[in-house]
C-alpha cells in the first residue's frame, strides 16, 4: 500500500471538495489536481471522470479498497435544501488516470448527510487469488476476511476473529483456509466458504502455535501448517490433524508448497528449500 500512496502523491497531489454546509447553493464539483513534480498543478477532474456530479461536500479519503495497487477515492456528500441527502461516491481507480463511481454496486452510497470520511478495517496482511479467477480474498489485522470480484467490488466476507496471518484457497472448491494469531494468544484456524462467509470448521485447539506458512494440496484434501517445531497436516473437510513432521527446520518456513501428486512437500526458509516425502499420508 505504501507504493500506491507514494505514486498517488506524485501524480495526484490534492482532491478539493466544495460546498460544505451550503446545501443546494453548495452544489459544486470537486477538483482533482495533478502535480507536475515542479510545484505546479493541472486540473484533471473532467478527464479523470470526477466531474459528473456536483454535490455539496467537505469529506473525502483515499484508500486502495480493492487491493489492486491503485488508490481509490470515497467522497461523502451532504444534503439539499429539503434535507434530502445526496448519495456518497466511491470512485474506483481504473489504473489509467480515470475513475468509476461504484458506490451503488458496492453498497456504500450511504444516502444520508455525511460530514467526515475515514477508511478503517485494519491493515491487510494476507491476500490470495481464487485459482478459478472469480475472487480475490484479503484478510487483515481486524480479523475480517473479505471477498472481491474481478471488478474490485466486494462480494461478501467472513470472520476469523483474530488478526489474519495467512490465507490459502482450495484448488478444487470455493473455500479458503485462514490462519490467525494475536500476540500472546493461541492461534485460530478457520475454513470459510466463498462467497457466503459460512465457516465450515473452526479450531483453536490444534497443537501448533504459529501460523505464518500454509499450503493446500492440489487435490484439495490436505492443508499443511508450519510452526516452530513441526509441519502439521490437516484434513481440509473437517480440520482434523492427520499427520505431523517433527522438525525444528519447519519453524523458519516462510512458504510451503505441495507437489502436484501430493507426494512431496517443499518448505522454504528463505535460504534453503527442503523437500519432505509425504507419500505415507492418505
Amino acid at each position: 500500500m505504501v507504493d500506491a500512496l507514494e505514486e498517488a502523491v506524485q501524480r495526484y497531489q490534492a482532491i478539493v471538495t466544495r460546498g460544505g454546509w451550503q446545501m443546494d447553493s453548495g452544489r459544486m464539483r470537486p477538483s482533482l489536481l495533478k502535480g507536475d513534480g515542479r510545484g505546479g498543478f493541472t486540473d484533471v477532474t473532467a478527464a479523470a471522470g470526477l466531474a459528473q456530479a456536483d454535490y455539496p461536500s467537505q469529506a473525502s479519503a483515499w484508500a486502495d479498497y480493492d487491493l489492486d495497487g491503485d488508490l481509490d477515492l470515497y467522497i461523502g456528500n451532504e444534503q439539499g435544501n429539503d434535507n434530502r441527502p445526496y448519495p456518497s461516491q466511491l470512485f474506483r481507480n481504473n489504473g489509467d488516470g480515470t475513475f468509476t463511481d461504484v458506490a451503488e454496486a458496492a453498497g456504500v452510497k450511504n444516502d444520508r448527510m455525511t460530514k467526515s470520511v475515514a477508511w478503517g478495517g485494519g491493515y491487510v496482511d494476507a491476500v490470495v487469488v481464487d485459482p478459478r479467477g472469480k475472487f480475490v480474498v484479503a484478510g487483515g489485522t481486524n480479523g475480517a476476511v473479505r471477498f472481491f470480484g474481478p471488478d474490485g467490488v466486494e462480494r461478501g466476507g467472513g470472520r476469523a476473529g483474530t488478526p489474519v496471518r495467512a490465507i490459502a484457497f482450495s484448488p478444487t472448491e470455493p473455500v479458503v483456509f485462514v490462519a490467525g494469531r494475536r500476540e500472546g494468544s493461541s492461534p485460530i484456524y478457520v475454513a470459510i466458504e466463498v462467497p457466503s462467509g459460512k465457516q465450515r470448521w473452526r479450531s483453536d485447539m490444534l497443537p501448533f502455535s504459529s501460523s505464518d506458512a500454509m499450503a493446500v494440496s492440489a487435490d484439495g484434501k490436505l492443508v499443511a501448517f508450519a510452526d516452530h517445531e513441526a509441519i502439521y497436516f490437516v484434513e481440509a473437510a473437517t480440520g482434523r490433524v492427520t499427520a505431523k513432521l517433527p522438525t525444528k527446520a519447519a519453524g523458519a518456513a516462510s512458504e510451503l508448497t505441495f507437489s502436484p501428486d501430493r507426494k512431496t512437500l517443499y518448505a522454504d526458509d528463505g535460504r534453503t528449500v527442503l523437500a519432505w516425502d509425504i507419500s505415507f499420508i492418505r
